[in-house]
């Protein structure tokens, strides 16, 4: 760290070495792992070194690159990649105390649920994302914030260039974005907010979420978002035994919305349950036309597998239990979470235990495990793997 009257510079390094396991599932959609790929043995290295620069007062440059080497076996074929991003690279200018403008590449998430936070359509839910090691790609955003009183806000994000990252509608084009967010805060914890703008094929929504202390210990909580009309691409039937994918129309047609509400108890063990309603979500009928869609034209298996839907059924349950307080110095954490949908009963369970290994070390397991049947929620995901993983910090 290098720090003089009118600038600091500070940096930090932390790699991730690891191994992983898998074994993929035999489903509709993955013949004999002949059309999804999944590595049976993955290894990995992915460093993370972080800079910041702050000139006295107002000013502040952070950068996150992230180079990521793969080797996977594939089949019984090893392939190797690497790749390199910037998960941020912004600019902070904080011309007051009550008001700052950011640009850049840079993540910037909020709400009270742990599973995802639907009020913000810019970041999209990604099974992965409890990982341990699971770091955010930033989005391309110019963002001002202003502090109204001591606890509350209004921010407004524009994302004007997309980042490159793989669409979330698979062969949809990027299309600039726009949001609205405002929050006010209250009491120990208590918090309202709601946001206004436009997401993927500038469908408009609005959203709201809010986190209330029932106790000292206990949380009800919400989060939120409504659309008239779906970004989503919905299955059909001609009626002559052939199958599409058609997108919804943005802005007319039915209201649809994605929530969650949750109850979480914070103590030795922090404990969360979440009900999850998604109304853009596939019946029965519409998952299964899908999977023929798919089966019978392979150019459309993208759109089935990555339609615009955040998750693909109706209903959902999810439990998190985690603990970070064991060992002598709290130096073992483990957390389990299980993903269950109430449409099909597949799902998937994660866990993840964490070993800090003296100042610099930290050791990781993350065992994951999927039931359901060839055509559930889950059947794209590995049946099991097994993923450990050595972190290092400088």
């Amino acid at each position: 760290m290098f720090k003089s009257s009118a600038l600091a510079f500070l940096f930090f390094f932390e790699s991730f070495f690891g191994v992983q396991y898998q074994d993929p599932q035999n489903s509709v959609f993955n013949p004999n792992n002949l059309v999804l790929r999944t590595p049976t043995w993955r290894g990995f290295v992915d460093l993370r070194p972080e800079a910041k620069i702050k000139l006295q007062p107002r000013w502040e440059a952070i950068f996150r690159p992230r180079f990521i080497g793969r080797a996977n076996a594939i089949n019984g074929n090893w392939e190797s990649a690497f790749a390199f991003q910037f998960d941020e690279a912004s600019v902070h200018y904080s011309p007051s105390d009550t008001l700052q403008f950011v640009a850049g590449v840079h993540y910037y998430q909020w709400g009270p649920g742990e599973f995802f936070s639907p009020s913000n359509p810019f970041i999209h839910f990604q099974l992965d994302q409890r990982s341990v090691i699971f770091r955010q790609q930033g989005r391309v955003l110019l963002r001002a914030s202003r502090m109204i009183g001591s606890q509350s806000s209004l921010d407004v994000l524009v994302e004007p260039l997309s980042n490159n990252q793989t669409p979330w509608i698979a062969g949809e084009p990027f299309a600039p974005k726009f949001m609205f967010k405002g929050e006010t805060a209250w009491g120990a914890g208590n918090s309202l907010g709601g946001t206004l703008g436009s997401m993927d094929r500038q469908v408009l929504f609005c959203g709201e979420y809010f986190n209330l202390y029932l106790s000292d210990s206990v949380s009800l909580y919400f989060d939120g978002r409504q659309t008239i009309g779906a970004p989503t691409y919905y299955p059909s039937s001609d009626g002559l035994g052939g199958y599409s994918l058609q997108p919804g129309t943005p802005n007319q047609g039915d209201l649809h919305s994605l929530f969650l509400t949750g109850l979480r108890h914070e103590g030795f063990l922090d404990t969360r349950l979440e009900y999850l309603f998604n109304s853009y979500g596939y019946s029965s009928t519409q998952d299964s036309l899908g999977r023929l869609a798919a089966a019978q034209n392979p150019a459309l298996l993208g759109l089935s597998l990555s339609p615009g839907l955040e998750l693909r059924h109706t209903h959902y349950l999810y439990a998190s239990i985690r603990t970070d307080k064991l060992g002598k110095g709290d130096e073992l954490r483990i957390a389990l979470r299980y993903l269950h949908s109430l449409t099909d009963g597949s799902g998937s369970v994660f866990s993840a235990i964490e070993w800090s290994v003296g100042e610099r070390w930290t050791l990781i397991m993350e065992p994951m495990f999927s039931h359901g049947g060839s055509q559930s929620e889950f059947s794209a995901t590995p049946k099991w793997s097994l993923f450990t993983q050595a972190r290092l910090a400088l």
